[in-house]
C-alpha cells in the first residue's frame, strides 16, 4: 500500500517527519510526500481508494473529484460542502466519528470488489464538464429569473446573489444565446 501526501503549505512539513516515522515501520506501505503533479495522476488511475479524514468541514475539495475521475472510492468526512460535491457517498464517514470508525470505513472501501469505479467516473465527468457546469447554472437562472425575463433581469438577480460580473455576461451571453431570453 502506498501512501502519496502533498502541501505546499510549509507550515505542514514538519507533520511528513512524524508520518514518516509512524509509517516507516508498517509493512506493505511506501510513504511518498510532495509529489509532482504528472505523478500523483498516474498514481490515481492506479489506486484502489481515496482516503481524506479530514476533521475541518472542507468548502470543497478538487482533489477528491480528481480521484474519483480516476475511479477511486472517496472516503471522506462527509461535513461542509464534500458532502454536495463529491460523486458518491457510499463511504462518506460520519461527522465527529471516532477513530475506529474511521478506519473501518477505509477498511470496507478497500475490500469493496463490487464498487462500480467506471460509474464513479462517468458521474464526475458528466457532474463537473463545461456542459454539466452549464446546464447546473441555467437550472438556477431558471429559478430565480422568470424564463420570459430580460437578459437585464437576469442579470441583476444573479448578482443580486453576489455572483461577480464577468460571470453574469458570460451566463447571461450564453441563456440568450439558447433563446431563453430577449435582450
Amino acid at each position: 500500500m502506498e501512501f502519496l501526501a502533498r502541501s505546499a503549505d510549509p507550515s505542514l512539513w514538519g507533520i511528513a517527519d512524524r508520518i514518516r516515522a509512524a509509517a516507516k515501520d508498517l509493512p506493505g506501505v511506501k510513504l511518498h510526500l510532495r509529489v509532482p503533479q504528472a505523478l500523483l495522476a498516474g498514481e490515481l488511475q492506479r489506486a484502489g481508494v481515496w482516503c481524506y479524514p479530514c476533521t475541518y468541514p472542507e468548502t470543497s475539495c478538487v482533489a477528491g473529484l480528481h480521484a474519483a475521475a480516476a475511479g477511486c472510492i472517496p472516503v471522506y468526512q462527509a461535513e461542509g460542502a464534500m458532502a454536495e460535491t463529491m460523486p458518491d457517498d457510499t463511504y462518506a464517514i460520519p461527522w465527529g466519528a471516532p477513530a475506529e470508525v474511521t478506519a473501518e470505513y477505509i477498511l470496507r472501501a478497500i475490500r469493496d470488489v463490487e464498487f462500480d469505479r467506471d460509474g464513479l467516473r462517468q458521474r464526475v465527468l458528466a457532474r463537473h464538464s463545461w456542459d454539466g457546469v452549464a446546464a447546473r447554472l441555467i437550472a438556477a437562472l431558471d429559478r430565480v429569473v422568470r424564463p420570459s425575463g430580460t437578459v437585464a433581469e437576469a442579470a441583476a438577480a444573479f448578482e443580486s446573489n453576489g455572483n461577480a460580473p464577468e460571470t453574469i455576461a458570460r451566463a447571461a451571453a450564453l441563456l440568450q444565446s439558447r433563446g431563453l431570453f430577449r435582450t
